[in-house]
């Protein structure tokens, strides 16, 4: 699974082709999303390494070499589910499951016109 930004849809291509941001799985057992590999600091790494240019135009150029390096080109038929995600939400959401330990469900009052 990848989380990223879409930099190519060919026309008369059957690929989507990624930068990622994150990858990762969902675990078998709660289906959880476990993260494995977070892209994003080291492509701003190589960008302020390989982006040490003067003009604009360079920069530019070096920029989308350094994306290109790192796309993925995913078969649209191999796309089972794709939505929007937000990582900065991730932290608030882990922090009101039921299933770990900072939250309980005895913290959670329901009346009976809840249910």
């Amino acid at each position: 699974m990848y989380i990223g930004y879409i930099s190519e849809i060919g026309i008369d291509s059957n690929d989507i082709h990624l930068l990622p941001i994150l990858s990762g799985y969902r675990c078998d057992e709660k289906k959880d999303l476990i993260y494995l590999i977070d892209y994003k600091p080291v492509i701003e790494h190589i960008l302020s390494e390989e982006c040490d240019a003067t003009g604009e135009d360079i920069e530019n150029k070096s920029k989308m070499g350094v994306y290109k390096k790192f796309a993925i080109a995913i078969p649209h038929r191999e796309v089972i589910h794709a939505n929007l995600h937000d990582t900065s939400y991730k932290k608030h959401f882990d922090r009101h499951r039921y299933d770990r330990t900072e939250t309980k469900p005895s913290d959670v009052k329901f009346t009976l016109s809840d249910l």
